[in-house]
């Protein structure tokens, strides 16, 4: 039985997916026990922004780990666009906890929509990156079968 690179790459893909899933889990309990710890000295002000900054790391992280499984059927390995992606979402739970600080403390400013807007692009930018490679990918397997057979 011989042991081909492809295999120990495809391991590896399982293990990337599986920290990944719980690193994003992770961070969404920190992001929930953050804004608990902090709404307890806010003196009963509250934000929306705070309280739901968990969610964009929870279900950015789904989605990030489903493009995941998706591009570990066809051996490849997003790692520009899965680094893209996550300065996206890092951008965005940025903005809402300045969002929620300023709220809380009765303030208003626009220094948020900059964070949003870079997020956003991020976000947009990891998923064309990870379409375009993608579709190389596939391409280049079925090639790749085509020569075998």
């Amino acid at each position: 039985m011989t042991l081909f690179t492809s295999d120990i790459d495809r391991n590896n893909n399982i293990k990337h997916i599986r920290n990944s899933l719980i690193g994003y889990v992770l961070i969404s309990l920190f992001l929930i026990a953050f804004y608990k710890i902090y709404i307890s000295f806010s003196y009963g002000q509250d934000s929306y922004y705070m309280r739901y900054m968990f969610l964009v790391s929870l279900i950015g992280g789904l989605i990030e780990v489903t493009i995941l499984l998706v591009c570990h059927k066809n051996n490849y390995r997003p790692r520009s666009s899965f680094n893209m992606w996550n300065s996206g979402l890092a951008l965005i739970v940025s903005g809402c906890l300045i969002e929620g600080i300023v709220s809380i403390s009765g303030r208003y400013t626009d220094a948020e929509e900059a964070y949003f807007m870079a997020g956003v692009a991020f976000l947009i930018l990891a998923l064309v990156v990870a379409i375009i490679r993608l579709m190389s990918a596939v391409r280049i397997n079925n090639a790749r079968l085509s020569q075998e057979a």
